[in-house]
Order: C-alpha cells, then structure tokens, then sequence
C-alpha cells in the first residue's frame, strides 16, 4: 500500500526493531546512509560524540574529524540544554545522510518539558514561537547557575547556519521555527494546529556533506564559542 515505503524505512533504520527487538521484514538491514535512532542518557553523551556519531558523519560527508570539532560542540550543546531544562535524563537521536542532495540531516529531541514551556514558568510571555526565538537570544538562559552555562544556542544556529551554510529547525509545543541559509540568517516560523503538538523539543540539523564546506581541522582544546 502507500505507506509501505514509509514502513520499510522505519525497518531498515532499526526503529521498529529498537522498540519490538525484531525487524518486520526478514530482508531488512541498516543502510549505510542511516544512522539509527539512538537513545543516549546524559553520562553516554560524550562518548557517543567521540566514538560513535562524529566517527560516522566524518566517513559520511568526507570532512575530517578535526573539522567537525565545531559540530561536536554544538551537538554537545543541545545534549547541555535537554539536560539542563527538559527534566529528562535521556534523548533520542537519528541522522539520514542524502547523497543525491549532498547534505546530512540530524535529529536530537527530548519528551520533556519543552522551550515554550519552561519559560512560562519562568515568568517570559508570548507564543510559542516567540518563546523559542526568546531561548536562541544571545546569552540568553533560564539556568541561575553560571556553571551550567554551555555556549548557547544562538552559537550553534550562527555556525550552522550563517558559517557552513546549514539549516536549524526546531520543533516545540504548537510552533516550529527554522533557520535557513540567505544573506543573513532567515528566520520562518509555523503554528501547529491544535490538534498537532510536539512534546519536548526536537532539533533537526541539516549540515552540507561536502569536504570544502567546512574549515581546516580545529585543536578542539582552543575551540572557543
């Protein structure tokens, strides 16, 4: 039927498996392209980084691990928020590389809270739109504790986005906002029906899969944000 595509994508990239612990289809097996969803608690964050997700989206775009160093932080980065603000201790993660459009789509979310959320509950207005734009502000952070303070979001969007050329969506409660590549970074927001709703927050982060994309290798110990 029309959804058989969509089902036998949902097999091979390990979904139905992760969540039945078998395949639907016994000629089902994980393409190179996917990397399956994936969840990841907060002490497994960085060695899942290091040895698992950046070691595949180096073989994946040709870019050097040193290059991607960047990247690391800024998934790092959305990995410090869930921890910090979703009240969860685990996220899921899933990546699709796209050859014939050159690019790696990633996707990191949460069931927690969500941005909208958490800053109504720290006395900020608005839709859930203007909230999430509210949380990628420069500096901005509902955290009172200077130590859990990670580089910001607002960074990560500004170096996928303005310096790679990538696109940031994110998806919570009744809004999703994107921020795609353009002369300066552009900004597009859409309210969900009512009957639509994102639990948590969901970043999906479409980086290019070309070597000259990105900068020489960086010493990830000077990397500053």
């Amino acid at each position: 039927d029309n959804s058989k595509k969509v089902t036998s994508f949902l097999d091979s990239s390990q979904f139905i498996k992760l969540h039945c612990g078998h395949t639907l289809f016994e000629d089902s097996k994980l393409q190179d392209t996917t990397f399956p969803l994936t969840y990841i608690t907060a002490t497994r964050r960085h060695a899942w980084l290091e040895e698992a997700f950046i070691p595949w989206l180096s073989e994946r775009t040709g870019v050097s691990i040193g290059a991607l160093a960047s990247v690391k932080t800024g998934l790092s980065e959305i990995f410090t928020n869930i921890d910090d603000h979703s009240r969860q201790d685990i996220g899921g993660t899933f990546a699709q590389h796209f050859p014939s459009r050159g690019v790696v789509v990633t996707a990191l979310a949460d069931f927690g809270l969500g941005i909208p959320a958490l800053l109504r509950e720290n006395d900020h207005q608005g839709t859930d739109a203007e909230l999430i734009l509210k949380a990628v502000e420069e500096g901005f952070t509902t955290k009172s504790n200077p130590n859990n303070r990670g580089a910001g979001l607002d960074t990560l969007i500004r170096y996928i986005v303005a310096s790679l050329g990538g696109k940031v969506t994110i998806y919570s409660g009744h809004a999703i906002v994107e921020f795609d590549r353009g002369d300066k970074i552009l900004v597009t927001s859409q309210v969900l029906s009512d009957d639509s709703f994102c639990p948590g927050t969901l970043f999906e982060i479409t980086l290019p899969a070309a070597p000259e994309a990105y900068p020489e290798d960086e010493d990830e110990g000077d990397l500053e944000w």
